[in-house]
């Protein structure tokens, strides 16, 4: 038995239809043209994610001081309510930095004030797989708002064995969470 988790024992991806159709009409000849296994510009730019950061979780305290002591206790809020609601996915800069400017593009349309798009980007997922590589739980972030791409460093002294990165920042409104229960995933309501 491993007691220890597996640095890949888990999944990041946008599903089919993520990108928006002008989106994936202008980059998906260039994507073809690579020669690659991909059949969607969703399926590349999955196979260019290198991390994702998860949230982080701080539960709020109070303080009191009862004679010389002081006494913390836990706050009255409850656990979602401390969460801070973001995340930032790393992408591998990928030749004629294709990736970078299918996320620019994305978020340029994404934000175009004359043709609206939704309020809210379709979820992104997390998939957790146990040691025969089933999913036994699932992320979902919900109502995503991408924040904006960090920049990015063109250099004539890159070294060919290391590869370029850059992040993308997304804030969102609910993190539903799914968990395998005999052979179908159910949505955690607690």
């Amino acid at each position: 038995m491993v007691l220890s988790n597996l640095p890949q024992s888990f999944r990041v991806y946008f599903r089919k239809g993520y990108i928006y159709p002008e989106v994936r009409d202008r980059w998906q000849p260039l994507v073809r043209k690579m020669d690659l296994p991909y059949l969607t510009v969703e399926d590349y730019l999955n196979s260019l994610i290198k991390s994702i950061s998860m949230p982080n979780i701080t539960a709020g305290s109070v303080t009191q001081q009862k004679e010389m002591y002081t006494i913390t206790k836990r706050d009255a809020a409850n656990i979602e309510e401390s969460v801070n609601k973001s995340f930032s996915m790393t992408f591998k800069l990928s030749e004629s930095y294709l990736s970078y400017l299918i996320m620019l593009h994305q978020l340029k349309v994404y934000r175009n004030k004359i043709q609206k798009k939704g309020l809210y980007m379709p979820p992104v997922y997390i998939d957790h797989f146990d040691d025969n590589q089933i999913v036994c739980y699932r992320q979902s972030y919900v109502q995503v708002t991408p924040l904006g791409i960090s920049d990015l460093t063109m250099n004539y002294s890159a070294q060919l064995a290391q590869y370029s990165e850059f992040s993308v920042n997304f804030a969102y409104n609910y993190l539903d969470q799914f968990l395998r229960v005999g052979s179908e995933l159910e949505l955690i309501t607690d």
